[in-house]
């Protein structure tokens, strides 16, 4: 998570890991640990920000998976047909 770290150097220096796999971040404005949001999102990998759905949800980072909005995210990018 920390920005600037070898793992997140490491990660976006050789992509996305497997070929063909669809990778979803769901991320929120009001993370507080990931600053901003989007930063440590690897190239290639479809960002969902819960603010672009729902503009008065601040959900901090620890708080994502009891979320209702970020689980209807998953599930969504999860059933999403490939295109």
């Amino acid at each position: 998570m920390i920005r600037g770290s070898d793992l997140l150097r490491d990660l976006h220096a050789r992509g996305l890991p497997t070929r063909g796999v669809r990778y979803t971040d769901i991320v929120s404005i009001c993370d507080g640990l990931v600053v901003p949001a989007e930063a440590n999102s690897i190239p290639g990998t479809t960002v969902h920000r819960l603010q672009d759905s729902n503009p008065l949800d601040c959900t901090p980072h620890h708080e994502l998976p009891k979320s209702p909005l970020a689980r209807h995210l998953v599930t969504s990018a999860a059933s999403a047909p490939d295109v």
